[in-house]
């Protein structure tokens, strides 16, 4: 039997500006699928839709299956010596003539022609010429471009719209993409916030600056760390050594050696007492206790009683756990095993579908076989097939 690889396809990217702009990726449930280095999808119902016939496989067998993402104009990005976009039936609708392209965003997909990026539109005509040493895909109805700054002899990140003027000039030397229309931008030795006029809104005198999440910027000022809000208003003063950014209105901190939790108020949730921990992802954080892993709540009450050797995060209800043997299977929010622990190796749920693998013996060696199985643990697509 020839070896397959199969690797869930992340769904649903929503993104929102001052335009209404479409959903970028459709809940159609095409799962790209490798078999002898070539490409091809299955539907939800296991059945084959697109042969694997293209290139690139290996992409998908390393986790790399976004790039091959069907948009809501019914395009994936493929490749056949150079790059074009298929329809869902798997014939190219735009030609296979680049020497890279990202999937659609916003209408217009990101190409590279010659060592310069530029854009087109879901026909395939050149809307934006390429012209650019460096670019990103459509954000909040901007894209952020490096290109050269005559004045100051330096290739710089600036923000084009969808025309391909600039409504930012390049004069920064690092830039994120808007998302809340701020984006975080470094200018010489200034480092902070944005608005899409381009005016610095917050620089916090710190030496490392992150993106917001949950409304809060994680900052470090001289060794320690702290949160500042989208004011710009130091709202945690730095004082740990450790911090992480803010997931599900909890951040994670390291006081004394030891794990622990604050809210957006900086004050203490659950108490440094863990050896390690994951942030909190619907409610629940996973925690280390005793060389075992378990769960706890937002009031750091036991959830789930540390029983395994090592757990993912929460995703639809369902969390990955590893038991003792090294095998893998699936916990519900209350502790009980929803899906044995059978599988060698095994991913997080999403939309309902989670990739799953076996270790399987060919020529005396075993080798990691991919499959796809639904929330109730039966499989859409077995490994062994």
């Amino acid at each position: 039997m020839k070896r397959s690889f199969f690797i869930v396809l992340a769904m649903i990217t929503v993104l929102f500006s001052g335009k209404a702009f479409a959903t970028d990726f459709l809940p159609m449930y095409l799962f790209p699928f490798s078999q002898d280095n070539k490409l091809g999808y299955i539907d939800r119902s296991g059945k084959i839709t697109i042969p694997p016939k293209f290139d690139f496989g290996e992409l998908v067998i390393l986790g790399q299956e976004n790039k091959f993402q069907f948009s809501t104009y019914g395009l994936a990005a493929m490749q056949s010596d150079k790059w074009g976009f298929i329809d869902e039936t798997g014939n190219f609708v735009i030609p296979a003539k680049f020497d890279m392209v990202e999937p659609f965003s916003e209408g217009l997909a990101l190409i590279n022609v010659q060592k310069k990026f530029g854009f087109i539109d879901t026909n395939g005509n050149i809307v934006i010429e390429p012209q650019f040493d460096e670019a990103a895909s459509f954000k909040g109805g901007l894209a952020r471009v490096k290109a050269m700054n005559a004045e100051q002899n330096a290739a710089l990140w600036g923000y084009i719209d969808d025309t391909g003027q600039y409504i930012i000039s390049p004069i920064f030397d690092s830039a994120a993409d808007f998302h809340k229309d701020l984006a975080l931008v470094q200018h010489k030795c200034a480092k902070g916030f944005i608005d899409k006029r381009g005016e610095m809104l917050i620089a916090p005198k710190a030496q490392e600056i992150n993106e917001f999440s949950c409304g809060m910027a994680l900052i470090n000022v001289d060794g320690k760390y702290g949160y500042i809000d989208q004011s710009g208003r130091i709202a945690v003063a730095p004082q740990f050594v450790e911090a992480q950014s803010f997931s599900d209105e909890m951040a994670r901190v390291l006081v004394d050696k030891k794990y622990g939790f604050i809210d957006s108020f900086g004050r203490v949730s659950v108490p440094a007492k863990f050896e390690n921990a994951h942030d909190f992802s619907e409610g629940l954080a996973a925690v280390f206790v005793d060389k075992k892993w378990g769960f706890i709540n937002k009031s750091g009450d036991t959830a789930i009683v540390p029983d395994y050797k090592s757990v993912g995060d929460f995703s639809e209800d369902l969390a990955v756990v590893v038991n003792q043997e090294n095998k893998m299977g699936y916990i519900d929010r209350t502790g009980k095993m929803a899906i044995s622990p059978t599988f060698d190796d095994a991913k997080e749920f999403m939309n309902g579908i989670a990739k799953v693998g076996i270790k399987l013996k060919k020529n005396n060696q075993e080798e990691m076989h991919y499959g796809y199985i639904r929330k109730n643990g039966t499989y859409l697509w077995k490994p062994t097939r």
